[in-house]
């Protein structure tokens, strides 16, 4: 049994084509306003992404391939930014450079479009294994176009790298589904899918972990071998979190170098908490409100329907999940998450929107199959798709009015100059305010006269001249000539790892923080010396890679055994062959 809601009546299939331009349709509608304004200028963490994005974008346009240490970050002295935060979504917006903007938001507006519309068309390749392409296509429009999507992460918080992860997650959904049907691709799908919602959004694959496993249980339960599929999908998750582990590893083990963003869930993080955001709140209660309804009504349908039935069980699984991340989203489940201190790291109990959106997406599929044993699929399907898209462009015009728009090109041009990292990820050794932290970066208004920027280098003691022969990420070389023994501060935060060797004797030198502004400091000697100055990878970072490529290693084999496994593996070489895979993706 291919399709999980097949209607009776219907036989309306639209095409290939046809399903393209609907999901293109839709993304013209729900992501207009970033089309015709860009990126949020003006939204929650807009300055954050914006100025992250163009500084990983010149590294890695300069050569430097995984820019973990940003060089250009809080005015020129460095972050070890990317050491800790998923870097994907840095590399597709990366992709659009060509816009050349000082601030990237005109790449980061393409990026988002175009992930929107992919994070469509996956949620229609998963949908489409279950039920007709129609309900399908409804489903993807709504995860295309949920508010939650558009409104809340895109338009009003801003939230870039978490934006992108949604994109990846159905991916993960499809591979399962692949699995179920003995398609060997389906392994790499779900490794590759993990991998990459935890490459772009490390906290979104904390609370999308177990969602996998749980689906993957609804969907084999009641077949042969199931305990065996549930195992695959377990291994492959565990593949992909070792295939992200060239990120996850250093970024683990690196944390008490730097301050964390984690901190005790606050009430106001809640749904029906404090009033800290009272027009964001507002928003995400409605939008509480407004989820709840729908799968009451779900609910109803489903016990009407499909009540008893075994075809009935994934139904009732994701209303059971939305019903349940829902719940944990409210003030009430406060208590249980100060017991589960992993759980503070995702900050903002609405983030487990993600997941009710998900479920949200195939349950308005089923909902679509099951009214068009009643009405014309056509018909039901237009109005379902009108009903959300109206929905997602009442949010559209809500942002505009919020002001996430509004351009200052003042506060923009001091935010491009001075990189604040506005204390992410900031070294401990720095105890003292930055320059950038002594300006209003966060909003408009009057600002007061220009703050030089640190220089690159600075003599603490000693008489000595200093020449600047090499200025790269993680690589600085310079020449002293020095009258006197001294001490050089050398313009870049100090973090574990920096090394320091004289190239004329081969001697490696002392760096040590300065003490306040945590610099690197360097002794030297009398006479004329050629620094070297590193940021060595530690073992985290070598032992991550390696885990890394015996993670890839892994996938390869396991793929390759269970597609040999099972009928299938094409096992001839020729290009004809390989193509019949894809022919078979998708099958009636």
């Amino acid at each position: 049994m291919r399709a999980l809601f097949v209607s009776r009546e219907s036989t309306w299939r639209p095409g290939l084509g046809a399903v393209l331009g609907i999901l293109l349709l839709a993304t013209v509608i729900a992501y207009a306003p970033v089309l015709v304004y860009g990126y949020p200028a003006n939204g929650w963490d807009s300055r954050y992404h914006a100025v992250t994005a163009r500084l990983f974008s010149d590294q890695l346009w300069s050569g430097d391939l995984y820019p973990r240490w940003l060089m250009a970050m809080n005015s020129g002295l460095g972050s070890p930014h990317f050491f800790y935060y998923s870097p994907l979504g840095y590399y597709i917006a990366s992709a659009f450079d060509w816009f050349g903007a000082p601030t990237a938001i005109p790449q980061l507006g393409v990026a988002a479009v175009l992930l929107g519309l992919m994070s469509g068309l996956t949620c229609y390749l998963w949908l489409a294994r279950l039920m007709p392409n129609y309900a399908a296509i409804s489903g993807a429009v709504f995860y295309l176009a949920s508010p939650f999507h558009v409104f809340l992460d895109l338009l009003t918080r801003a939230d870039y790298a978490e934006f992108a992860a949604i994109t990846f997650a159905p991916i993960v959904l499809l591979g399962i589904e692949l699995l179920r049907e003995r398609k060997h691709v389906g392994i790499p799908l779900m490794s590759l899918g993990f991998a990459a919602v935890v490459l772009t959004h490390v906290v979104v694959g904390l609370l999308f972990a177990g969602v996998p496993l749980v689906y993957a249980v609804a969907r084999f339960r009641f077949l042969p071998g199931w305990l065996r599929n549930t195992f695959l999908v377990f291994l492959a998750i565990v593949i992909g979190l070792g295939i992200a582990s060239f990120y996850l590893s250093p970024a683990l083990a690196y944390r008490p170098d730097v301050v964390m963003p984690v901190r005790q869930m606050a009430a106001e993080m809640f749904v029906f908490g404090g009033p800290a955001q009272p027009r964001l709140i507002l928003f995400v209660r409605l939008l509480f409100v407004g989820y709840l309804a729908v799968l009451v009504v779900m609910a109803g349908a489903w016990w009407h329907t499909y009540r008893g039935r075994p075809d009935g069980n994934l139904v009732m699984t994701c209303l059971c999940l939305a019903l349940l991340t829902l719940g944990l989203t409210t003030i009430w489940a406060r208590p249980l998450w100060l017991m589960l201190p992993i759980l503070w790291t995702l900050q903002f109990s609405y983030r487990l929107f993600i997941i009710v959106d998900l479920c949200m997406a195939a349950l308005v599929g089923w909902f679509i199959s099951a009214m068009a044993s009643r009405l014309p699929a056509a018909r039901i399907v237009s109005l379902a798709l009108f009903a959300i898209l109206a929905t997602a462009a009442s949010a559209a015009a809500f942002a505009l009015r919020f002001g996430v728009f509004e351009y200052d090109s003042q506060l923009w041009r001091e935010r491009v100059r001075y990189t604040n990292d506005y204390g992410l990820f900031r070294p401990l050794a720095v105890r003292t305010a930055l320059p950038a932290d002594r300006l209003p970066l966060y909003g408009g208004g009057v600002f007061g006269p220009d703050i030089p920027l640190p220089p690159r280098t600075r003599l603490m003691e000693g008489d000595a001249s200093v020449l600047i022969l090499d200025w790269r990420p993680r690589r600085i070389v310079l020449q002293i000539e020095a009258q006197t023994p001294g001490r050089l501060a050398v313009g870049q935060l100090y973090v574990p790892g920096w090394q320091a060797t004289d190239l004329s004797s081969g001697r490696t030198l002392p760096v040590l923080p300065s003490p306040g502004e945590g610099l690197l400091t360097i002794p030297f000697d009398a006479g004329l010396h050629r620094l070297a100055v590193l940021l060595i990878p530690r073992p985290p970072e070598r032992e991550g890679a390696a885990i890394s490529l015996l993670s890839m290693t892994l996938l390869v084999a396991l793929t390759v055994g269970f597609g040999f496994a099972h009928a299938d593996f094409p096992r001839g070489l020729w290009p004809q062959r390989w193509l019949g895979v894809w022919s078979r993706w998708k099958s009636p």
